[in-house]
């Protein structure tokens, strides 16, 4: 029976470092694939972002849609953030509109602008980056590190302090390469 229970355990777990595996690189390749967007994909910017602009910096995405009041009441933190973690962090508004009237690229700046976002915004109006990193719900913000793994993961509103205790923010003070390893978590959640 304990050999049963050991392989069960062993097969799971494999399972699961697949299933890790699948995941980074599937956020890997989103991130690339960022650089990749056409200019008329990028808002709220006066060139799209480069592969440079995103160089050993922490890559926050934000998942939002403008209809949403909860991914309206983030923005401020949003511009926290940005104000507290300067060149360190880049904050990229990925735009997925709930309903049809809201994938309009000049409707999308509008709102970016009365909501007082400062940060690049893409519409991803055919939800493909919504889709390799498996959003769920508006807002999410994703976490990358400078390496490009993903971090961690919030959704919804009201995480602001969880975001700033969180060891990943405290990582944007210190250097990236001699930062303590953390226990097997993936994708990374609050603890």
């Amino acid at each position: 029976m304990f050999a049963r229970l050991r392989s069960r355990f062993c097969t799971i777990i494999i399972c699961i470092l697949l299933f890790l595996n699948i995941s980074q690189a599937m956020a890997g390749d989103a991130r690339n694939n960022l650089t990749s967007l056409p200019a008329s994909k990028w808002l709220n910017v006066a060139r799209p972002v480069t592969a440079a602009d995103m160089q050993d910096k922490f890559l926050l995405l934000d998942f939002w849609t403008y209809g949403c009041i909860n991914c309206i009441q983030i923005a401020p933190d949003l511009e926290y953030l940005e104000n507290t973690f300067g060149d360190q962090l880049l904050v990229i508004g990925i735009h997925s509109a709930k309903f049809k009237g809201e994938q309009d690229s000049a409707r999308i700046l509008s709102a970016a602008k009365r909501f007082g976002l400062n940060h690049p915004v893409v519409n991803d109006s055919d939800f493909a980056i919504w889709k390799s990193y498996g959003i769920e719900a508006w807002p999410t913000l994703v976490l990358l590190g400078p390496d490009g793994n993903e971090i961690s993961r919030y959704s919804g509103e009201g995480h602001r302090e969880d975001r700033e205790q969180n060891y990943f923010f405290a990582c944007c003070t210190q250097s990236w390469e001699h930062r303590p390893l953390l226990p097997f978590a993936y994708p990374a959640c609050l603890q």
